[in-house]
């Protein structure tokens, strides 16, 4: 009877502990929202004035994130169910968005030399060439950022669900959870922190959430409770081809937006 007393009293303390991971995972992967949805929108500024303040400017830098989620979201999700340790995974992904954000700022100034070369040669010339160097560019800046952030929602499904009964429970919820940040953070990125922080300083805090995450991430993945399984195939989330979509439903408005206002910025943001 003493055993068995020990062994319940056990299993109870290491769900506890299961539900506070769980409920810090929740937490981490908000503001993961609320920084991965900040660095775009500083992106389709800094694009704006690189590109100029056109539809074909905000739908490439819309179009590259997208591309970058989607193709992030199938690599690691065909991965997720072979990992080990989960959590440090979705560390080592955060790490990865913060060194891909600072790439984009010694790439930037370099492209932006180039592409005023070529806007002048091939502006009247070459439209639908400029069109398409431009994508190009924009694929080159922002997706190495945008596939790691793809990465996450696979990698914590994989730790997060351990039953496929929960698969409809927990993973909407664990997206629910993450778009809710990114909504804040777009919000944030596009009206609240640019006068206290100036859009350069929103990216880096941007950044440092980023790399604050890993660190708790990593941390967490130590812990024997959080550690994560080899997931069965089953914790494969579907979600990863909702991006396509997006793409499609967000370039209409930024075609018809951009003639009420001239900061695309802002206008990506409400779309």
């Amino acid at each position: 009877m003493l055993y068995h007393s020990n062994f319940k009293s056990d299993m109870s303390q290491m769900r506890d502990i299961r539900r506070g991971a769980m409920a810090a995972v929740f937490g981490l992967f908000f503001l993961s929202g609320f920084s991965a949805l900040v660095l775009p929108v500083v992106w389709m500024r800094e694009l704006s004035l690189l590109f100029g303040a056109t539809a074909q400017a905000a739908v490439a830098t819309l179009a590259a994130f997208f591309l970058g989620l989607a193709a992030g979201s199938a690599y690691w999700g065909r991965r997720s169910r072979r990992i080990a340790r989960p959590l440090r995974s979705y560390a080592l992904l955060e790490l990865g968005v913060m060194a891909a954000g600072l790439g984009y700022f010694l790439l930037a100034p370099a492209f932006a030399a180039q592409y005023g070369m070529l806007y002048s040669h091939l502006a009247e010339p070459a439209t639908g060439l400029l069109q398409a160097i431009t994508l190009l560019l924009a694929l080159v800046l922002l997706s190495p950022a945008a596939f790691f952030m793809g990465g996450t929602l696979p990698v914590l499904s994989a730790w997060l669900v351990r039953h496929p009964a929960a698969l409809g429970r927990l993973v909407p919820l664990l997206y629910g959870v993450n778009t809710a940040g990114a909504a804040i953070g777009a919000l944030s990125a596009a009206f609240l922190l640019p006068p206290l922080l100036g859009h350069g300083g929103s990216y880096l805090l941007a950044l440092a959430l980023a790399s604050g995450i890993a660190l708790t991430a990593w941390w967490l993945g130590g812990r024997g409770s959080a550690q994560g399984h080899c997931a069965p195939s089953w914790t494969r989330p579907s979600t990863r081809w909702s991006g396509a979509s997006s793409v499609f439903r967000a370039a209409d408005p930024e075609r018809m937006l951009p003639d009420l206002t001239a900061d695309s910025a802002a206008v990506g943001t409400v779309v």
